[in-house]
């Protein structure tokens, strides 16, 4: 049976993707669509911190179980966990040649924030 694969895999096809908040909500949903609908990903980075009693670890491991469910070949790599963000910075040169697509999911849900701090907070400070 002959499967043309459509515009959005053909896009994805072989291509390497930065994700930042892929232990939230959002970042979950969109890597569990990716590895469902786009099995020929190279791989995907991730960004993530300790958050409320887990480690880094603990919150890729939620992550991975995704990437074991759907697909073996694509591999999620949480190498940029590190306790500040700032210290990703380090090995941005890699990043920089390496990915292709960057998704940025990471956002505070202080739904009490004012708008100013809100933005500053969730868009400037990477």
């Amino acid at each position: 049976m002959n499967e043309s694969k459509s515009k959005i895999q053909s896009f994805y096809k072989d291509k390497t993707i930065f994700i930042t908040g892929a232990s939230g909500f959002m970042g979950k949903v969109l890597i569990e669509k990716l590895l469902y609908s786009c099995s020929d990903l190279n791989k995907i980075y991730i960004l993530t911190r300790a958050k409320k009693g887990c480690s880094c670890d603990d919150r890729l491991e939620d992550i991975f179980k995704l990437s074991e469910r759907y697909c073996d070949n694509v591999a999620i790599r949480g190498v940029f966990k590190k306790k500040r963000t700032s210290d990703i910075w380090s090995q941005s040169d890699h990043l920089i040649s390496e990915v292709n697509i960057m998704f940025h999911c990471a956002a505070s849900l202080r739904m009490n924030a004012k708008l100013k701090d809100a933005v500053e907070m969730n868009l400037v400070r990477y």
